[in-house]
């Protein structure tokens, strides 16, 4: 979720009650929304370099994805 501000990350929790890793940006109202690399990945706004390099982690790595996806659940 590219973001320059967030009131509150209701998307964000949605998607990792449905266990999926999280993609946002390091903005307020989406930092406390995921756990950085636990969780899924934050990544600099305004950056696409940045949101890239999170995103390849993802595709990359099946075991990645669904333990970041079953942590955001119980987080």
């Amino acid at each position: 979720m590219p973001s320059h501000r967030e009131g509150f990350g209701t998307s964000i929790i949605e998607a990792s009650l449905l266990k999926l890793p999280v993609l946002c940006s390091d903005t307020y109202g989406l930092r406390d929304t995921i756990i950085d690399g636990e969780t899924g990945f934050r990544h600099k706004v305004n950056d696409v370099d940045s949101i890239i390099v999170q995103m390849e982690k993802l595709i990359n790595d099946k075991n990645l994805r669904k333990r970041q996806g079953e942590n955001g659940r119980q987080y």
